[in-house]
Order: structure tokens, then C-alpha cells, then sequence
């Protein structure tokens, strides 16, 4: 589920860069944080059903810091070191959808693996 939220999330700010209005440049925008946090709860479950018991908590912890620190930093400083490089807020644009897309797969691609990478959850 929080794949499939990622992933609409994702089409929605690509069709931003297309928009042809503000007024839908805003619904879209607001539609693709919408599909963001209502399946935000579901990267939380992902990661607690692939942790081992006694870890759910610290690995939460070091998740939700994680994706805090590297999405307010670099979902500000990608997007906009694009445009101020390139005049192109598309291109600014572009680069979020690009992320949501690939943690959208990245998510699917654990939520399916019984091994999780390195161990590092399940040892």
C-alpha cells in the first residue's frame, strides 16, 4: 500500500510540471501529499512486520529520523539546486516525482522480500 501511495503521489507531481492552470497545479499538488501521507502508515507497518521483535522500536526510531532528515533536507535542496542550475522549475519537479517513483518501488520491492538486505532487520 505505501507503494501504491508513493506511486500516485509520483504521477501527480509529474503532471504538475504540466499543469496548464495554478488552480490545478494546486489540486494536483495537494492530491500527491494527499496519496503521500494517507499511505504513510503503511511504510511504518512494512518495516515493523520485517523487523525482528525486539527491534521494532529502535528501527521506527532510525527510520522515521532517517527519512525526516533526508527528506527536508534533500526534498528542498534537490529539487531546488535543480531550478537555480537550470531555470526549470520542470525540472525541479521532475526530480520529486523521480524520488517518490523510485521509493515507491523501493517499498515495493520489501514489501515482498523475506530476506530483508544485510540481515540487518531480521538478526
Amino acid at each position: 500500500m505505501a507503494s501504491v501511495g508513493l506511486l500516485l503521489a509520483s504521477g501527480c507531481v509529474l503532471l504538475t510540471a504540466y499543469a496548464s492552470s495554478n488552480t490545478l497545479a494546486i489540486a494536483l499538488l495537494a492530491s500527491g501529499v494527499f496519496f503521500q501521507s494517507s499511505y504513510n502508515a503503511q511504510e511504518f507497518a512494512t518495516l515493523q512486520q520485517m523487523a525482528h521483535p525486539t527491534r521494532v522500536g529502535a528501527l521506527t526510531g532510525l527510520y522515521n529520523g532517517t527519512t525526516v532528515l533526508v527528506g527536508g533536507v534533500g526534498g528542498s535542496l534537490v529539487p531546488g539546486a535543480i531550478v537555480a542550475l537550470t531555470g526549470d522549475f520542470q525540472k525541479g519537479l521532475f526530480s520529486i516525482a523521480v524520488g517518490a517513483l523510485t521509493v515507491g518501488m523501493l517499498m515495493a520491492w520489501l514489501s515482498r522480500t523475506e530476506q530483508t538486505p544485510l540481515g540487518i532487520l531480521k538478526g
